[in-house]
Formats: structure tokens, C-alpha cells, sequence
């Protein structure tokens, strides 16, 4: 059977709120929803795939407009020559973005280190200024970061 669920029900199976999905539906990311006699949207069981699909892809980091044109035809009987151009012309772009942000992680996850190596647990430790702003300190950059020209040299 291929039962029709309501988008409650679609919402409460994906964990997302009904307003993203509509806005999916608006956006034209998924096709809209059947309308049932009393107006209320009505999603075909594989709806639940596709929403999970764009919830990871969301997850990942790829913008709405980009996860569009991936999926653009795909829900039809098209075979889909349109995502491997897609791919073909876009991928290196996405490498780029991708290698800049594990860097950023990589940086952040070693003034995060560093910050905890240097918090003082006794409690009758004079030295207090790591334990304040936190913030600037994961922001500014470090003394050897400050001296490095832009290529990168000291």
C-alpha cells in the first residue's frame, strides 16, 4: 500500500519542522505536495528519503541553491546526465571551499588545545587572564601567527 502522509507526519520522521519543509516545497528543492479535499499537503512515503537526503546534504554544509541543481530531474525519469556536468564543472570549487574549512578546524581545534592546556584548575592560581575572554583569544592570532607575512613566512 502507498499510503499518503501528512506533513506532521513527514516533519516528526525527518526531525525537521514543517515550515522547512514547505520552504523546501517553495524553494522548488522538492516537488510540491498533492493537496487532499481538505487542503491539507500530502506526501508520497519516499518523501521521507528525499527530505533526509537534503537534510544531510544541509548537514554537510552544501547551500539549498547548490543541492537544487543537484537533484533537478532526478525525481523524473530523466538519467540525471545533468548532475554528472554539474559535478564536472563544479567539484574543484567544492574541493577548495572544503580544504579551507578543514584548515580553519584544524586552527581552531589547535587554539582550542592550547587555551585548554593553559586554563588554571587550582583554584589558588594567580594567573587568570585565560581564564577570561575566551573569545578573543580563539579569535586573535597567536604571537607566531601575528609575525608571519602573507605567503606565510616568519
Amino acid at each position: 500500500m502507498n499510503k499518503k502522509i501528512t506533513i506532521g507526519q513527514l516533519s516528526q520522521r525527518v526531525g525537521l519542522p514543517a515550515k522547512t519543509i514547505r520552504f523546501y516545497e517553495e524553494q522548488g528543492v522538492i516537488v510540491p505536495a498533492q493537496r487532499d479535499d481538505n487542503g491539507y499537503r500530502m506526501y508520497s512515503p519516499s518523501a521521507v528519503e528525499e527530505i533526509f537526503l537534503i537534510k544531510n546534504a544541509r548537514d554537510l554544509g552544501l547551500p539549498l541553491s547548490e543541492i537544487k541543481k543537484l537533484i533537478v530531474g532526478c525525481n523524473s525519469q530523466e538519467d540525471c546526465q545533468h548532475t554528472q556536468k554539474y559535478i564536472e564543472s563544479e567539484i574543484e570549487e567544492y574541493l577548495i571551499k572544503l580544504r579551507a574549512q578543514i584548515a580553519q578546524f584544524q586552527t581552531l581545534e589547535k587554539k582550542l588545545s592550547n587555551l585548554k592546556s593553559h586554563v588554571c584548575e587550582d583554584p589558588d592560581c594567580q594567573d587568570k587572564k585565560y581564564g577570561c575572554n575566551i573569545l578573543h583569544q580563539l579569535v586573535s592570532p597567536s604571537p607566531l601567527e601575528r609575525t608571519r607575512d602573507e605567503k606565510g613566512h616568519i
